[in-house]
């Protein structure tokens, strides 16, 4: 290949505290300043690729080595890691295979050549690996806070704090330990985050304990988290759609415009259905609380209408949060809307969660409809 040097996690970053900071703050210019990514795997490596060499480009015996080759590393130890994903991601310029008898094979030219000649639904499952391929509109461009959340909710690493550090270096340069530390830091920058609402529609565990920050994840992971939610609800990864509106963080807090219900918990426990079983499990039957769902605006009107995401369980998504005050809010969770008990009348709203406090205002716009199907 060329290379005098290398990188290898193992060996390049030290056990120590200080040293292992400083190591993982030149991860990202190590990457996107690399030659080629060599992906090492045990199970890439047993493949015998020397039948490529050997045969004409259409051959079949050539296309189902590719396409062998391509299966392996959709479902390799590689590709479950969390560190491994910072590595695809800043390093996809040009990821390289390592095979048997040291043999290399390119993966973009080895999906190019399956998605043309070979079987077609091997190559359209990369469509769900974007960090694999650099696009020829963004080249090394960081991921989005929402992109990184959600491929590291599919992903595991060694230490329990690695999550954050990788979450941090995916979408920006300055490597965080706490996600306390990583969304404080965000509000305070100077520019703009955008980012989709559908994000927020997870149940991922929310920091806790620091106010205006209730509705920031505290970790991508979703696994393995049926127990944590109320009633032992299923998990839930955020959606992302390009015609849904967006969240606003900026130096003061985050700006959110949704389709909100209000209701009031005293009242609602005390009748049938599942704004009830709300009221109880995640407000425990008391104080002033909302419903909320993402919007997304139809033109020409700007019209903003609810946008439902449909959950694990069956039913449609909704955000439960707990109004402190007329003007106060915290965020408590997402809940499994059942059929088919309509959702309640909802209303549009911008709300603003602030870093030291959460405004919750009503604007003039209602939505007198009932929510449709789920989209």
């Amino acid at each position: 290949m060329g290379c005098d040097t290398y990188w290898m996690d193992t060996a390049c970053i030290p056990h120590g505290h200080v040293l292992r900071r400083e190591a993982i703050e030149q991860i990202n210019p190590v990457f996107e300043g690399a030659r080629a990514t060599l992906i090492y795997d045990s199970d890439l490596m047993a493949l015998d690729v020397s039948g490529l060499q050997a045969q004409n480009e259409s051959s079949p015996d050539r296309l189902k080595i590719l396409e062998t080759l391509l299966v392996t590393l959709l479902v390799s130890n590689w590709n479950v890691r969390a560190w491994t994903l910072l590595e695809a991601a800043r390093g996809r310029m040009n990821i390289l295979l390592l095979c048997a008898n040291n043999a290399v094979v390119s993966l973009i030219e080895a999906l190019e050549t399956v998605s043309r000649l070979g079987a077609i639904e091997i190559a359209v499952l990369y469509l769900t690996s974007e960090q694999l391929f650099a696009s020829l509109n963004q080249g090394r461009a960081r991921m989005t806070l929402e992109t990184s959340s959600a491929l590291l909710s599919r992903r595991h690493a060694s230490r329990d704090g690695d999550i954050t550090v990788i979450w941090s270096r995916l979408f920006g340069d300055i490597p965080f330990e706490t996600p306390e530390s990583m969304c404080g830091a965000l509000m305070k920058r100077p520019r703009d985050i955008i980012f989709n609402c559908g994000f927020l529609m997870t149940s991922a565990p929310r920091i806790q304990g620091i106010r205006g920050l209730s509705w920031a994840p505290q970790k991508p992971a979703l696994i393995g988290m049926a127990d944590e939610q109320p009633g032992g609800q299923q998990a839930h990864l955020g959606e992302s759609f390009a015609e849904i509106n967006v969240c606003t963080m900026q130096g003061k807090g985050l700006s959110w415009w949704c389709c909100a219900h209000r209701f009031d918990c005293a009242t609602s426990a005390r009748k049938a259905g599942q704004l009830r079983d709300i009221a109880i499990s995640y407000l425990e039957g008391s104080g002033k609380s909302a419903l909320l769902v993402p919007a997304f605006v139809r033109p020409p009107q700007s019209t903003f209408l609810p946008a439902m995401f449909k959950g694990n369980g069956g039913g449609t998504i909704v955000a439960v949060c707990r109004l402190t005050s007329m003007f106060t809010a915290e965020w408590r969770g997402v809940y499994d809307w059942r059929q088919p008990e309509p959702i309640p009348k909802l209303i549009a709203e911008c709300i603003f969660l602030h870093r030291n406090r959460t405004i919750v205002r009503a604007a003039v716009l209602r939505l007198d409809q009932r929510m449709g199907p789920p989209v």
